[in-house]
């Protein structure tokens, strides 16, 4: 369980930090700047743990490259020019349920195939239409 911490500095500028606990002891992420990173953050670390959410804040702190999420927004905009709005909503549904909420906060140049190995991993573990609907033997 990771906890959110809004900090008010002196001159008014509001900062966040993450608090998760680490080898039985509480720790902080370092500062961050928006409330949604922070969200993100906290996510990560519940999910995949607090070693991955710091890798990804230092080759974030290293690389000030797009984001896979970032280029997924880019490339629908393109394809709307194409596509079919039904088309769009589709793409969104099946990249938030499945690739976009593992491998989408990372920097396109830091997604290496390892990456895409422990996310195909992963997403073989999922339960889907086919598998909760299948009646067990």
């Amino acid at each position: 369980m990771a906890t959110i911490q809004e900090r008010t500095s002196k001159k008014e500028i509001i900062t966040y930090r993450v608090g998760y606990y680490a080898n039985g002891k509480f720790k902080y992420t370092p500062t961050l700047a928006t409330r949604e990173g922070a969200e993100q953050i906290k996510h990560i670390i519940e999910n995949q743990g607090h070693g991955v959410a710091l890798q990804l804040l230092e080759a974030q702190h290293l690389s000030d490259k797009m984001t896979l999420a970032d280029w997924f927004e880019k490339h629908l905009t393109m394809a709307a020019i194409k596509a079919t709005e039904g088309t769009i909503h589709d793409y969104e549904k099946i990249a938030a349920r499945s690739w976009l909420q593992r491998l989408g906060h990372m920097s396109l140049d830091m997604i290496t195939r390892q990456d895409v190995v422990d996310y195909v991993a992963w997403h073989m573990k999922q339960p889907n239409q086919l598998s909760v609907a299948a009646p067990e033997k």
